[in-house]
């Protein structure tokens, strides 16, 4: 992973849970022109600072080999997913400390960027912070990934 900050170097802007989209009911309106993602059913995280953190602002104990494949320099929305059917036992995992082999069972499907190479970007257009996501995503060895776009 070749990003511009270090892991755990304090970010400009620190971001909290009550920062990032969150759900809203879908009361007949006209998808065209809006991106529509699948809901994964994972375990919604914000990847910041280098470490993880819950809706409510809390930090996962997840363990360092995990973090060390996640990128720096960055703030990322996402979910930690364990696959389909999978969201007790991915919840199980993620408020455990003691869990941390299940770790690889798990993946970070991120579907936002607040953050890239320390700018914050949380208010450019979506498209632009897809493009960011994907170039974060690309210097990542796929083979050894924590994250999929």
């Amino acid at each position: 992973l070749r990003l511009s900050c270090p892991w755990g170097q304090l970010l400009p802007h620190s971001f909290a849970m009550s920062d990032v989209l969150l759900a809203k009911k879908w009361e007949n309106e006209d998808p065209t022109g809006w991106w529509i993602s699948e809901k994964l059913d994972g375990v919604r995280a914000v990847w910041r600072n280098g470490e993880f953190c819950s809706r409510g602002d809390n930090t996962f104990a997840c363990p360092e080999w995990f973090k060390r494949k996640m990128p720096a320099g960055c703030v990322l929305d996402g979910e930690l997913w364990g696959g389909r059917g999978q969201f007790q036992k991915t919840v199980g995992i993620t408020r455990s400390s003691s869990r941390h082999d299940e770790w690889k069972f798990l993946t970070y499907m991120v579907f936002d960027c607040l953050q890239e190479g320390g700018a914050n970007i949380e208010h450019k257009p979506f498209e632009t912070r897809l493009e960011a996501i994907k170039r974060i995503c690309a210097t990542v060895d796929q083979n050894e990934a924590a994250l999929k776009a």
